[in-house]
């Protein structure tokens, strides 16, 4: 049997539109996805290593195949237990965020990354909460530690979307990731980080390759 599960990104969440949309169109195509709450229980502590090892249950000892839409963060989790499991069977990423750990340091400035360092907390904002929301510094340390930024090895079928217009992950991550795997394709869209405007078509592109009836 085949499943469906949608990993949203940083800060995100699966009422996000982008997650509503394709869990919309898995189910009026008659497919059912899942698009669990990548948060944790409390933000301020999250630790990516910790949600991986909840979503990795999933696949232990199933019979199932699994197809993964992952977005930003997501997408790189998506990577990571694709690594791991080979019951997920292909992965469709949204503007993936390759390199995450190296850029926070261009997204957050030098002088607020040091403060975080120091204070252990900084300010982070959660665009599906609405509002400004303290996480801990463990969070970097967590990722830094070849996480997320690990050499992906594995050979399968994965699709990518990313824009060109992306001022938060750059496309450049994504067309590294090309020469890793030979059979991942990526397409670039007129689109910035959040690909909005593009979703409709990314649909219509990935209909065929999800596998959809």
């Amino acid at each position: 049997m085949v499943k469906y599960l949608y990993l949203h990104g940083f800060a995100s969440s699966p009422n996000s539109e982008k997650a509503k949309f394709f869990v919309n169109k898995m189910s009026e195509n008659g497919c059912e996805c899942f698009a669990p709450d990548l948060n944790s229980e409390d933000f301020t502590h999250l630790l990516i290593s910790e949600q991986i090892i909840k979503l990795s249950k999933l696949f232990e000892n199933t019979s199932d195949e699994y197809m993964v839409i992952g977005s930003s963060l997501g997408g790189i989790i998506a990577l990571n237990l694709a690594e791991k499991f080979q019951c997920i069977k292909k992965c469709l990423l949204l503007a993936p965020a390759f390199n995450i750990s190296k850029l926070w340091d261009k997204s957050v400035g030098k002088e607020y990354m040091n403060y975080w360092s120091q204070s252990g907390y900084l300010e982070i904002p959660h665009h599906a909460y609405g509002k400004n929301i303290a996480l801990h510094y463990k969070f970097i340390e967590d990722v830094n530690e070849d996480l997320i930024d690990m050499k992906f090895t594995r050979q399968f079928p994965v699709s990518i979307f990313h824009g060109l217009n992306d001022e938060t992950i750059p496309y450049s991550g994504s067309e590294e990731y090309l020469a890793e795997n030979k059979r991942a394709t990526l397409k670039l869209l007129n689109s910035d980080h959040s690909l909005q405007n593009s979703l409709n078509m990314i649909w219509q592109e990935s209909i065929e390759f999800l596998e959809v009836k």
